[in-house]
């Protein structure tokens, strides 16, 4: 297998979420050493594996070598916003956004710091700012669907939810839009979204709870019993008791 394709794999990987298989897999390139777009991969697998300590390592180094390049920046902003250090996290992330204006990502997780403040108009501005420089990309909608949720401003949350949709179809933003949905009392259009994606055949409590949820306003009985065999009691008695 040849060097190109065997990076290709690992992000294929990485974008799936096997983060362990995706770390080994950067780690046996040949040059994963002294390639800057490994070790920043690398330290993103690192991340979510949360091993913390070693993701802050590679990112300092990347920064010291690499001053002008703000995706090692963000990250590691990401990564002191994982454990809590949220003023860390706030100036990596500003220091991104300064370096490189027209980054979207340095824009979406600088959102995601003022969402999680709870600084919901900051944070709109920010998710906007990364929509109007990559549009393409779904993180910064589904960022301003959560925000627009929080603000009470329905009719937008459920925009952008199905942008998001529209532009990625996996299981978080399925849940976002058929949540937004099911808020709007659109029940029907979620249960038939829901039902095309098999929901009531997977194990995504999330989903799960979304689909017995319509399915108990539109009186789809047999799907609602289904659905109760794979949700825990304490989740299932929320919505029993309605």
């Amino acid at each position: 297998m040849s060097m190109n394709n065997s990076y290709e794999n690992a992000e294929i990987l990485y974008e799936q979420e096997d983060f362990l298989q995706a770390l080994h897999m950067f780690e046996n390139l040949e040059d994963f050493q002294t390639n800057a777009d490994i070790q920043n991969y690398i330290g993103c697998c690192l991340l979510n594996l949360e091993r913390y300590s070693e993701a802050i390592s590679i990112f300092k180094k990347l920064i010291s070598q690499y001053p002008e390049w703000g995706r090692p920046v963000y990250n590691l902003g990401r990564v002191y916003l994982k454990q809590g250090d949220c003023r860390r996290a706030f100036a990596f992330f500003q220091k991104a956004v300064q370096i490189n204006s027209h980054d979207a990502d340095a824009y979406y997780y600088l959102g995601v710091y003022y969402e999680r403040m709870e600084d919901f108009h900051r944070a709109v501005s920010c998710y906007q700012k990364a929509i109007a420089i990559a549009p393409d990309e779904f993180e910064p909608h589904m960022g301003l669907a959560n925000c627009y949720d929080r603000m009470h401003n329905q009719q937008q949350a459920l925009s952008e939810s199905r942008t998001a949709f529209q532009l990625f179809d996996c299981p978080d933003t399925l849940y976002n839009y058929t949540r937004c949905l099911v808020l709007s009392k659109e029940y029907k259009t979620a249960f038939d979204l829901l039902q095309q994606h098999d929901v009531a055949d997977c194990d995504d409590e999330g989903l799960l709870m979304n689909l017995f949820y319509t399915a108990k306003k539109i009186e789809a009985h047999d799907v609602c019993l289904k659905c109760a065999k794979k949700i825990p009691e304490n989740q299932l008695s929320k919505f029993i008791i309605e």
